[in-house]
């Protein structure tokens, strides 16, 4: 896979405004494609190739994490990340963790932070697919062949031009790889919800200051 290549990334939340303002702040970087619930995704689905999911967890009939653990279970190499709102997140910590969810963001989230958590999830579907293909590449160079009695020997039937260094390229590749999947520990987040809670009331403190107070002369 290219590392140009744009990833397809499709956006789930059931309130329009917000898949309008995403479409058009992720446009220069993924192929985006939006829907309103769990349905008209799987139906998305269905109908493209989509790299990465980001979906709400508050939504009707389908939550956002029923959501991916269909993805997970349908299209296992789609990285999914889920939004969420601080009131929702202790309840959904465990069912994060069935749906295997690669980041997950709080709402509401600060958009030069949205973007390079998608940018990340990119790159990492990117190494994922150039590790398959490398993987398919060494598999060439030492092909397995059965014979007649059951035995199972190496056939060297491809030349190939440095196997140690497609070895030695595939081990970089696999180091520089975000491991695939994390179990999410309920105190970790449940502190960094509460640091990341303080960090935007201070903000928002700060802001309606400079507004009492006027502009700094």
């Amino acid at each position: 896979m290219s590392t140009n290549h744009k990833c397809a990334l499709l956006v789930v939340d059931d309130e329009p405004y917000i898949l309008t303002t995403l479409s058009a702040l992720l446009a220069p970087d993924f192929e985006v494609y939006t829907a309103d619930c769990g349905e008209t995704a799987q139906k998305i689905f269905q109908q493209h190739r989509i790299d990465l999911i980001l979906t709400d967890q508050k939504m009707p009939r389908m939550s956002g994490v029923q959501l991916l653990e269909w993805v997970r279970e349908s299209y296992p190499q789609t990285i999914r990340l889920l939004m969420t709102g601080f009131a929702e997140l202790e309840d959904a910590v465990e069912a994060i963790n069935r749906g295997k969810v690669y980041r997950y963001l709080f709402k509401p989230w600060r958009v030069d932070e949205l973007i390079q958590v998608l940018r990340e999830a990119c790159q990492r579907f990117k190494l994922e697919r150039q590790n398959e293909e490398l993987l398919d590449q060494l598999a060439e160079f030492h092909p397995v062949t059965s014979y007649g009695d059951g035995m199972l020997s190496t056939a060297a039937t491809v030349e190939a031009p440095d196997p140690v260094a497609a070895l030695e390229h595939l081990i970089e590749a696999l180091t520089a790889a975000v491991p695939a999947h994390f179990v999410v520990d309920r105190a970790e987040i449940m502190t960094e919800a509460r640091q990341q809670r303080e960090l935007d009331l201070g903000r928002r403190h700060e802001d309606r200051g400079r507004e009492i107070s006027g502009p700094e002369r």
